[in-house]
């Protein structure tokens, strides 16, 4: 019973729509609604796509940070040990040039 009262008021619903013409008013305001969706679909496309360039060159940028302070502690671990090996040869160019003296007194005497 109920489904034929639906179908009557859906026929008689279709049939008023029939007889119902949009105005041009009607139609602008439907067009420039569906511009409008296009447009922030269009947006919305644009910020995921910006959101993702984003997220990756973050991802990017955290990395290289990450690299460079392994390359920085890299750095000051070799700083280290060039100031160790330098430290060490001016103690030899010392001692050398004691020694070149000392050679150079006995030479004399």
């Amino acid at each position: 019973m109920e489904n034929n009262e639906q179908k009557v008021i859906s026929i008689s619903s279709v049939k008023n729509e029939k007889n119902k013409m949009l105005t041009d008013k009607e139609i602008t305001s439907l067009f420039l609604g569906l511009v409008k969706l296009i447009k922030k679909n269009a947006m919305l496309e644009v910020e995921e796509d910006l959101k993702k360039d984003c997220f990756e060159a973050n991802k990017n940028f955290r990395q290289s940070l990450i690299d460079l302070n392994k390359t920085e502690s890299l750095l000051k671990k070799e700083q280290e040990k060039n100031l160790v090996l330098q430290s060490k040869l001016n103690d030899e160019q010392k001692k050398y040039c004691l020694l070149v003296s000392k050679t150079m007194e006995e030479e004399k005497t």
